[in-house]
Order: C-alpha cells, then structure tokens, then sequence
C-alpha cells in the first residue's frame, strides 16, 4: 500500500490577526490541507515562525508467503509535530535558525507479525514508520543551526538523528530498505536514525553548489532507543561517541547525462563496552578492547 502523508495546521496558527494571502482549506491545489487561514500562516512564516504537523501511515498487507501470510493489513503511523524559527528575523541572529520536532510511533508490522520467523529475525521493515517498533513520544530534532553564508560553512549543534545529516536517503517507497539512512539498517545497533535523537554536531562545508564535505561527532547511548527514553536528555549511560564523515556529489547531469547523488563515507564508534562494539563477538564479563567501523 502507498504511503501517504497529511500536513495539518497547529492551533497556534490563529495567534496574530495579520491578513495576506488566504488559501482555502482542502483546496486541490493549495500547500496545506486546512487553508491559510485567513493568510495568518503565511504572516507567521513571514516574520519567521513556521509550524509544522504531519501525521504518515504505511499499510501492508501479505497475500503469500513468509511465515504466516493472510494475517490482517497492519498500519504503523507516524505523528510528528514541529516548528522551525528563523532567529534572522526573530532576533538578528544572522543565518540562524532553530528547529524542534516531536513524534511518535504507534501500530504493527506485517514484517514482524507475517514475514519474518521468530527464529531467524530480519534487518528491514516493510512499513518504515514503524522502525524501532513502537514509541511514546520522542523529542527527535532539537539543534541550532547556524550558517556562513560567505565561507559556505554550516554548523549545526542539538539532538538528531544520525540519518538526518549522514548517509541521508529519501522515503519515496514505504520499505525500510529503500527509507531513511541504509547505515541505521546494518549496523542498526550503533547508527540510530530518526526518530531516535542522540545529542551531537556537525560541520558542514559546501565546496561549490555540487560538491560539500561534512564531519560530525555524535554521543552513542544505547539508551535512546529504548521507548521509556524518548526524552532522556543525559548522557549518564552514553558509551563513547560515533565519530563521522562524508563527501557528497549531487551533479545535475551525472552518468549518462542524468542528476545522482553519490556519496563516500565513514564511521567510527568508540564504545568501550563489549557487547556495544559491532565487530566483537560479545559474551557476558569480556572486556572490549576494539572499536567498531562502518564506511
């Protein structure tokens, strides 16, 4: 089944009385599922306060095959609320900006229920919002982000997810093999992508409008995964840092004359404790001695 995802309008948007343009509600061809209203969206956004609410469901149905087909359609659903402030016309703060996103999971896998046997557990998901399974709600983004426009550098500093700046990949299909950060998928015990958040920063540097490089160091905690901790803020239990790097190539005409994205990277994770290392095979009272590396 198709995804699909809904942009809903916050209440909060009724809060200033400017009038512009007024786009109906449900129009066919207007940005937003409830209107303008009145224009007031569009006045916020102007002064620099933009609100966003989505809600995203996968739905998937097996008709053969896997472990135990003709189970019901399941339907995992993502809600995710969320504001961006551009502190350049809030406050002066030249080429800044702070963005906020909270979301949560709930539903039920076909992959987990259907396809997969519990003896032998599988990587991808047919439905990726309900990677991680589900979750109360998280506070998945929450950074500032602060840009050089003449030098080209852009710093960004907060809570994310590592899929958000690193190893970045469209969800233009529902799977999870084709949906967010492949890097979250096999080696899915150090790389958390969204909505897992992680406290960390990046630094970005665009070579030429083509071209950028960035690194970035993040805290790994394997508590952030963990549903109760969806707004756990502390480090206490982080276990070393993921340390990362990229080049990305996003030419318009690329191989046979066709735009691409091609992208060189590298992990590098520095957790101390056996069983959170990647390549060491783990067995209760080891002390880990190596690290974990992933490109």
């Amino acid at each position: 089944m198709k995804k699909f995802s809904l942009t809903l309008l916050p209440l909060l948007m009724a809060a200033t009385t400017t009038h512009t343009y007024a786009e109906d509600a449900f129009s066919p061809n207007g940005q937003y599922l409830l209107g303008d209203w009145n224009g007031k969206r569009t006045a916020l956004a102007t002064e620099g306060l933009k609100f966003d609410a989505t809600i995203a469901t996968d739905g998937a149905y097996l008709a053969d095959g896997g472990y135990d087909a003709h189970q019901s359609p399941t339907f995992g659903t993502q809600f995710g609320l969320g504001t961006t402030l551009d502190m350049e016309k809030l406050a002066g703060w030249d080429g800044t900006i702070i963005r906020a996103l909270v979301t949560a999971r709930q539903g039920q896998s076909t992959s987990l229920e259907g396809i997969q046997d519990p003896a032998a557990p599988q990587w991808a998901n047919s439905q990726a919002n309900w990677g991680r399974g589900n979750s109360g709600s998280r506070l998945s983004e929450f950074y500032l982000d602060k840009t050089f426009k003449d030098q080209g550098i852009s710093i960004r500093l907060g809570r994310m997810g590592l899929g958000t700046e690193f190893n970045t990949m469209a969800c233009d299909f529902q799977s999870n093999a084709f949906c967010a950060a492949q890097m979250g998928k096999w080696q899915g015990k150090l790389w958390y992508n969204t909505p897992v958040s992680q406290w960390g920063g990046r630094v970005k540097y665009q070579i030429n409008p083509e071209l950028f490089a960035q690194v970035g160091v993040f805290e790994y905690n394997p508590e952030n995964a963990l549903e109760r901790h969806g707004w756990n803020l502390d480090t206490k239990n982080a276990d070393g840092v993921n340390i990362l790097s990229e080049v990305v190539w996003s030419p318009k005409k690329g191989l046979n004359d066709l735009p691409g994205s091609y992208r060189v990277g590298m992990l590098y994770n520095t957790a101390d404790d056996a069983k959170n290392q990647y390549d060491v095979a783990y067995k209760a009272g080891t002390v880990g001695e190596d690290r974990s590396y992933g490109g």
